[in-house]
């Protein structure tokens, strides 16, 4: 029985994430379309981890910014929209996992407690690697 609901509550969400991309918020599909746009360079969390950056996200209308972290709280190694405070969820399944963050949330990183979006995250680590 478990599992059955399992399955559904799965296939509830892959139905309510397809429709959750043409939100105006932050998604998954957003996130996977970001690491394309960036792949093979320090815009994406696996090319700029080693240089000091943190996955994280800023919320552009009350300037504050948070790392990227699992549901349960322990910080993710990439970006995760299921660790957002709740203010910052535009919406959510009915298992509970983010669909969207509000459209004011955008994704990048921390290094030495300053955020940098994906852009400027490649340009720093481009500027760190001609040293």
């Amino acid at each position: 029985m478990a599992l059955q609901i399992t399955e559904l509550c799965d296939q509830v969400q892959q139905h309510q994430w397809l429709e959750s991309t043409y939100s105006p918020g932050l998604s998954l599909q957003a996130l996977r379309v970001q690491n394309h746009r960036y792949a093979g360079t320090g815009g994406i969390s696996q090319l700029n981890r080693d240089y000091g950056f943190t996955p994280a996200f800023h919320d552009t209308q009350d300037g504050s910014t948070e790392i990227s972290r699992f549901g349960d709280g322990r910080p993710a190694p990439f970006h995760l929209l299921d660790g957002l405070p709740e203010q910052w969820v535009a919406e959510r399944s009915p298992c509970g996992k983010v669909l969207t963050a509000n459209p004011s949330v955008i994704a990048g990183f921390v290094r030495q407690q300053q955020f940098y979006t994906r852009e400027q995250a490649a340009g720093a680590v481009k500027l760190i690697n001609l040293d």
